[in-house]
């Protein structure tokens, strides 16, 4: 596996985890390390998340994952170890947007405005 993030980095980026979640990549470093460097992979080739290499943890569980951290902001955290100028770092957070937009435009579709923004008329 062709990493991205230094041992240095990896260190210090474990070392910004928050609580349970830097407890458990402590434990399963192996996992948490390669799972980082999956989805620096996916960013780096830009490529759909199914195209994953065969041996990682499985796309769908990759991209629930990447999901779940990009909704804690730990990916801005990432990038920001990768560096301010690192090319993957944009990549990375243009990603990150993208799919928050997505799932921003998924929930609500065709521009409906949300029940807790109407207007009420009793």
């Amino acid at each position: 596996m062709r990493k991205n993030l230094s041992d240095a980095k990896w260190k210090k980026l474990k070392s910004r985890l928050p609580g349970g979640l830097a407890a458990r990549a402590q434990r399963n470093e192996a996992s948490y390390r390669g799972f980082v460097e999956d989805v620096l992979w996916v960013v780096e080739h830009n490529v759909v998340w199914h195209a994953l290499r065969p041996g990682t943890g499985g796309w769908h569980t990759t991209y629930v994952r990447f999901l779940r951290w990009s909704d804690k902001g730990i990916w801005e955290q990432v990038a920001d170890i990768l560096g301010p100028h690192h090319p993957l770092a944009t990549a990375l957070i243009q990603r990150v947007g993208e799919h928050r937009e997505f799932r921003e435009r998924s929930a609500n579709p065709m521009g409906q405005v949300p029940q807790s923004r109407k207007a009420s008329f009793r």
